[in-house]
Formats: structure tokens, C-alpha cells, sequence
């Protein structure tokens, strides 16, 4: 039987599933509502590909630069850059694809709160992909998608997760296609599937209406305070939650419930697998003035330029922007040198939301300390910029960690 990577370390990316033709592989949920493989010993006839697919057991190629060029960019459509969790970047980019005829492809909000990777060839279907969404979307066989599009001599661009990013190359066999354009973003870790699924249920029965859609970053007071998430009922119309009232948007920040592999991921360094690498620009203006202060309100994308394959679709892109240093976008961005680390309370968490649900699991492990209060107060009394001033000269000041969010 094959020796696949450790259970540990696999990052959920599907692509030895994928290349399996013997279909000897599938997708099962673990304890945890991650997705890992599964092995049908009777179907598979040892041929060993899957071991060389996996992109942790066999390092993909990678030859990107380690100090990028950085820009702070946005759409030049206002209405784009409001539906956008930061800039509106993204879009731009998907833009240019679209309007060559090519295919995109990114996490969606599927039926019943599913976040799942789709590919889309009209502009109109483009509102799906756009948004942060703060949960591991299964990959599906959208590398198999991705490919035959490739090899159709469609232009393709494909976002995912820094680990998507590797697996789809690993999945590729490291070719090179010029028609094939990938971005990932700097990632904090991909929370429970399971766990979203029992959130959802509980705002279901709190609201008294099924769930159909979900924003985890609604933009409605403005983009220095987009921590609401917002849905939409079946029934009882658009329902908000504040950030200090919603448990799991705690967690998630907290790394309560994260997949395993995320507090050892290998992929939370520099250089980046993908040719764009996207990000919440929190500090624009640490290390220089910035000239673009008035679109502040509307929000930016931090872009890392990864390679020149990276750079001819910026420059083919109608994608507005401003040239930045990337020692100020890397300032606030731990995870572009160490994964997020494991809490002591994660393992005690899933154990106590196996036996006693969401409800007893959330109060006990999940409630927002006065600490996190008081950082998301100053955010909002002080907005972004004189936030993150305030941050750095507690670090001057004290000599430890900023006090504030990073």
C-alpha cells in the first residue's frame, strides 16, 4: 500500500485524490471535519503515484523572489472594491482572465454554507469568488478542471490557499504553463468545516430561518471596521453579527479549531509558491508616506509580485496601484515567516464540542478576553493608521510585542 505523508501534516489539498486514475483514493472527513484520503486497498494497484503527487512527501519547484515587489492596490470600480474584503485587487486580476476567455477559479459559498472551489468563465459569476472566507474549502477536482483547460490552451487563474497553490503544481508535475497564472494570500490557517457546520446550525436555530449565504467580513461601517459578519435568511431577512458577540469568528482568530498542518505549515515563508501573493494591508504607511491617503475609507490589497509571470498579468490587469516597500507590508504579516502556533485549549475544545455541542464548547473555550476588547476598541476609535502608530511606539517604548493586534 502507498505511504502517503503524515496524517499531521497533510494539508487537505487533494491532490494525490486527484491524480489517482484507479480511483483507489477518496475524500473522508476526519474527527474534525477535515478532509484527508482514504486509501481502497482493493482498488489500488501500488503503481505509486500518489507519493510522488503529494507536495509535502516531494518539495515543489520554486524559484520566486524573497523580497517581492510590493504594491497597495485597488479596483478602479468603487461598487467592486465595497463587495471586496480589502481592495477589490483580486477582481482586477479575474477582469483581464474573463476578458481573454478564460477561467477562474476560487472558494465559493455554495448551498448550505459550503465553501467549495469552483470554476467560473463569466464576469457576472464573479461576485462568488470574491470575499475573504474563513474556512478550509474542499478543492473538489478542480486541479483536474484547472488542467484540461490548460491543455485546451485556455488562460486560467487559480487562487487558493498557499498549500492549493503547491498541491495544483505538484498535481501538474511542476510544467510550467505560460497560460497558467496562480494566487494564493498570506493565510492565517483554515478553520473546521465541522465546526463552521455546527456554527451555522446554531445561528439557524437562533434566527429561526435557514442560512443561505454569508459574508465574514461585511464592509457596511467601513473598511477600518469590517468585523461583522453578515447573513442571509430564507426567512427572516439579513441578520448581523458583531465581531465581540460571534464566537466563531473567536476561534478563528484565537487558532482554536485550525487543521493540524497549519500550526507546522511549511508554506508561511518566503519565497512564495504562487506568482501573486494578496493580503490585508493593515500598516500602509509605516515606512513611507502614502500618496493614495484619501481612498483609505475604501480599502487596499496588499500585492506581492512574486516572479515576472506574476508581473505581466499586473501589467495586463486595469488594476490601479502604488508601489510600496515590502518590509512595510511584511511588518505586519507574521505568517510570512512561522505558522500560527497551537493552543493549549485546542485538543479540550473538539473534545468538549463532541460531547456537549457548540453551545457548551464556544462559552467555555471561545468567549473574547478584555484584552481583545480593548484592541478592537482602539481600532475603532483610532482607525487603522494611528492604530498600528500606536502599536509601534508601545514597541519602542516597552521593547516587547506591540500591545495591539499585528
Amino acid at each position: 500500500m502507498p505511504t502517503l505523508c503524515k496524517y499531521e501534516e497533510c494539508t487537505g489539498c487533494q491532490a494525490c485524490i486527484q491524480a489517482c486514475k484507479h480511483q483507489a483514493l477518496r475524500p473522508i472527513q476526519n474527527q474534525h471535519g477535515f478532509i484527508h484520503p482514504y486509501v481502497d486497498e482493493k482498488a489500488c494497484i501500488e503503481c505509486g503515484l500518489c507519493e510522488i503527487i503529494c507536495p509535502i512527501l516531494n518539495s515543489v519547484w520554486v524559484k520566486n523572489k524573497l523580497e517581492p515587489r510590493t504594491l497597495a492596490a485597488w479596483h478602479k470600480d468603487m461598487e467592486v472594491r465595497w463587495k471586496s474584503s480589502s481592495g477589490g485587487a483580486f477582481s482586477a486580476l479575474a477582469d483581464y482572465v474573463l476578458e481573454q476567455r478564460g477561467v477562474v477559479f476560487g472558494a465559493a459559498v455554495t448551498t448550505k454554507c459550503k465553501i467549495k472551489h469552483i470554476g467560473i468563465t463569466q464576469r457576472m459569476e464573479l461576485d462568488a469568488l470574491r470575499r475573504s472566507k474563513y474556512v478550509q474549502s474542499d478543492i473538489g477536482k478542480s486541479y483536474i478542471e484547472a488542467k484540461k483547460f490548460l491543455q485546451d490552451g485556455r488562460l486560467v487563474l487559480f487562487s487558493g490557499t498557499p498549500c492549493q497553490i503547491a498541491g495544483l503544481y505538484a498535481f501538474l508535475r511542476n510544467h510550467q504553463y505560460d497560460n497558467l497564472y496562480t494566487v494564493d494570500f498570506i493565510c492565517h490557517g483554515v478553520p473546521s468545516p465541522f465546526v463552521f457546520e455546527e456554527y451555522i446550525k446554531r445561528m439557524e436555530t437562533k434566527y429561526g430561518s435557514d442560512i443561505v449565504n454569508i459574508n465574514f467580513r461585511d464592509k457596511r461601517n467601513g473598511v477600518e471596521a469590517n468585523l461583522l459578519i453578515v447573513f442571509n435568511t430564507l426567512k427572516s431577512g439579513v441578520r448581523i453579527e458583531r465581531f465581540k458577540d460571534n464566537s466563531f469568528y473567536h476561534g478563528f482568530i484565537s487558532s482554536v479549531f485550525l487543521r493540524d498542518s497549519c500550526y507546522k505549515c511549511q508554506y508561511a515563508t518566503m519565497p512564495r509558491y504562487a506568482d501573486i501573493t494578496l493580503a490585508d494591508y493593515r500598516n500602509i504607511g509605516n515606512k513611507k508616506k502614502f500618496e493614495h491617503e484619501k481612498e483609505r475609507p475604501l480599502g487596499f490589497t496588499g500585492v506581492m509580485v512574486n516572479n515576472e509571470h506574476g508581473e505581466v498579468l499586473i501589467q495586463n490587469s486595469e488594476i490601479q496601484y502604488e508601489e510600496r516597500y515590502f518590509a512595510e507590508l511584511a511588518s505586519s504579516q507574521p505568517h510570512l515567516k512561522v505558522p500560527i502556533s497551537k493552543p493549549s485549549c485546542s485538543d479540550d475544545f473538539f473534545e468538549c464540542l463532541k460531547n456537549e455541542g457548540y453551545d457548551k464548547a464556544a462559552k467555555r473555550f471561545l468567549p473574547m478576553s478584555i484584552k481583545k476588547r480593548i484592541e478592537i476598541g482602539a481600532r475603532m476609535l483610532l482607525g487603522v493608521k494611528f492604530f498600528y502608530a500606536l502599536g509601534k511606539l508601545v514597541r519602542i517604548l516597552t521593547g516587547k510585542r506591540s500591545l495591539f493586534i499585528e
